[in-house]
């Protein structure tokens, strides 16, 4: 199974994938505010009943990728340790989370826009690595971060975008 998360209105761009997004939209398969985490099926409206396992829509080691692209820096600092976590589980042990954000180094993408409220650098995924896990004792869950990553996108002298490739390190 493969998951776009905040897919927004650019939900078609991702044939085959779960849509998961707090906006109503066509293409969007659950409605749901991920600042609270993975969807419980006991906690939202719109579902489809072969998604259940448990109580939550995405079991532990069910996924194969989530997709994260421009949404992350929309959440709190809370609610995106808690997504962390929860994605974590939800991957199998072989899976992929693909983020995009803007780049923290690139004041007007990661600051102009007023629903920002997380800022990312090239160093943000490293505190999620066993070798550091700076991010303990608000997780103890780590991720490996794949080789040829973090990518810097954009053009000589706008470098707006980040891009990682990371999977979950059980």
């Amino acid at each position: 199974m493969k998951v776009n998360l905040g897919a927004g209105l650019q939900a078609y761009e991702h044939k085959g994938y779960v849509n998961v997004d707090i906006i109503k939209s066509d293409g969007i398969d659950i409605q749901w505010n991920l600042e609270f985490g993975l969807p419980l099926r006991s906690d939202f409206k719109k579902f489809s009943a072969n998604f259940f396992l448990d109580d939550r829509v995405f079991a532990d080691n069910a996924v194969d990728e989530f997709l994260c692209f421009h949404f992350l820096e929309h959440l709190t600092t809370d609610g995106f340790m808690r997504l962390m976590d929860n994605m974590h589980d939800a991957l199998k042990s072989s899976g992929i989370l693909w983020v995009k954000v803007p780049n923290g180094e690139h004041t007007r993408a990661a600051y102009s826009d007023p629903t920002h409220r997380k800022v990312f650098t090239r160093w943000t995924f490293d505190y999620f690595t066993k070798e550091s896990l700076a991010a303990y004792p608000y997780t103890t869950k780590a991720w490996r971060i794949l080789e040829g990553y973090p990518k810097v996108n954009g053009s000589e002298g706008d470098w707006w975008e980040l891009e990682w490739k990371l999977t979950p390190d059980k």
